[in-house]
């Protein structure tokens, strides 16, 4: 009876142990990475501010500015985040970026939304495939190390980290800055 009971226990053990393996296969945490650099931008970047490293309240930012996007009529947007270095003190920021166009149309001064323009610069960037929210965790656990030795390596200064969601693709772009 024992043995009966250790086999059925192994055998589930294994099928949700080949199921995580699995879901982390599809997620694409067994992709490898490699970085390039590249010019990127301009973009036109409108956003809120999230203060402090409370996760929780990305999704909840990102659908309310959404919606208010949408609202004034704006349909082409790709999600787009700028994550500040630990302990500077700066707010992360979190948005779209939308068309020259669509700035004007949104008009940021009579809404609760910032506006700024990234300039055209060179980044540090890799992509990572987006299947779900779950996505975005799996490849800053893959992605942040690789860009940190990609620094280290090169002797770049640690800089915001940067995500744009392109649909099936997430790209992760990092300025290049030379160390001091």
């Amino acid at each position: 009876m024992l043995k009966k009971i250790t086999q059925w226990t192994t055998a589930v053990l294994l099928i949700v142990m080949a199921g995580l393996l699995g879901f982390a296969a599809y997620l694409g945490a067994f992709q490898s990475i490699t970085v390039a650099e590249a010019e990127e931008g301009p973009f036109h970047f409108v956003y809120r501010e999230l203060s402090g490293n409370d996760m929780g309240k990305l999704g909840e930012i990102t659908t309310a500015l959404n919606n208010e996007i949408r609202s004034a009529g704006i349909t082409e947007m790709k999600p787009f985040d700028v994550f500040q270095p630990p302990g500077i003190g700066v707010p992360n920021e979190v948005g779209f970026i939308i068309s020259e166009a669509d700035v004007v149309r949104l008009r940021p001064a009579e809404r609760s939304i910032k506006s700024r323009i990234i300039s055209r610069q060179k980044y540090m960037t890799t992509t990572f495939p987006f299947k779900n929210r779950l996505s975005f965790v799996v490849g800053y656990m893959k992605i942040d190390p690789v860009l940190a030795k990609y620094r280290a390596d090169h002797g770049y200064a640690s800089a915001p980290g940067i995500t744009r969601n392109n649909g099936e693709t997430i790209t992760y772009l990092q300025p290049i800055q030379l160390a001091k």
